[in-house]
């Protein structure tokens, strides 16, 4: 939990392994492994989380940030993930490069981009990771309002996606400064490959 952090913080998680044993017959709450909630007022200094070579499994969750943030894994792990493995709602930046992401029950990135502020540039990269057995989506970006202009950049590159029971990339209601698609695999999907509306 890091309502702790100073505004403007940084977390680093390497070489960590984190694993949830559950009892569904006796569960009550929503186990998550990492659960950043941004102070009012932080949109200048958003606390940082990095996952450099971790193994998440076993939560519902594997990272939630509320609002705001920045968030960075590399060459990490999420496995067996009863819901959303990265959630993010407004996120100041977000890069996921060389993970793997299997057995999700939801989707592997989940983005909420309701409230993005034209004064400031945001970014979402998602780039060589392997995912599969995807129960929602791999990447689901979603807004509000597509009549909005969102100060959003994306780029989706090089990613192997396959066995997702819905689409493999879906954005929706997002009017985008900039959206790079490019050189991904994308095999066995229960729904579209891309779906952006």
């Amino acid at each position: 939990y890091m309502g702790l952090l100073k505004k403007g913080a940084s977390v680093v998680f390497s070489d960590c392994s984190f694993t949830c044993f559950q009892d569904d017959s006796k569960k009550t709450v929503n186990s998550i492994c990492v659960y950043c909630k941004e102070p009012k007022g932080s949109e200048d200094k958003g606390n940082t989380v990095v996952m450099e070579s971790c193994f998440v499994s076993g939560f519902d969750t594997g990272v939630y940030i509320k609002e705001g943030g920045r968030f960075r894994a590399t060459k990490s792990r999420f496995m067996d993930i009863g819901r959303t493995a990265l959630e993010m709602s407004n996120p100041f930046s977000v890069r996921v490069s060389e993970c793997l992401f299997q057995m999700i029950g939801r989707n592997a990135l989940a983005i909420m981009a309701s409230d993005y502020h034209t004064s400031m540039e945001h970014h979402i990269t998602f780039e060589k990771n392997i995912c599969e057995q995807i129960s929602g989506r791999v990447v689901a970006l979603v807004g509000r309002h597509q009549s909005t202009v969102h100060s959003l950049s994306v780029r989706i590159l090089s990613n192997e996606i396959s066995r997702c029971q819905k689409d493999g990339i879906g954005i929706k209601r997002l009017s985008l400064l900039s959206l790079h698609i490019s050189r991904n695999i994308i095999t066995n999907c229960k729904k579209s490959g891309i779906i952006l509306k």
